[in-house]
């Protein structure tokens, strides 16, 4: 972030920051989004978060992720 304002988007209600430990994983709406923010921390503890490398596979709603 470039500044440390921010704020709900017309398609939000509300809009929180969280650290990796403090995401409510079970609350998430969408398993894109979950694996999406799986893939990003593993990448960042990883140190690959520089090389623009893109993650591809099928996430079905019915799958239990991680």
């Amino acid at each position: 972030m470039r500044t440390p304002q921010f704020a709900a988007g017309t398609e939000s209600l509300e809009v929180a920051l969280f650290t990796e430990e403090n995401i409510p994983w079970t609350e998430l709406a969408f398993p894109t989004v979950k694996q999406t923010l799986q893939w990003y921390f593993a990448d960042a503890r990883a140190g690959h978060l520089g090389d623009l490398g893109v993650h591809t596979r099928d996430i079905l709603p019915s799958e239990r992720i991680g």
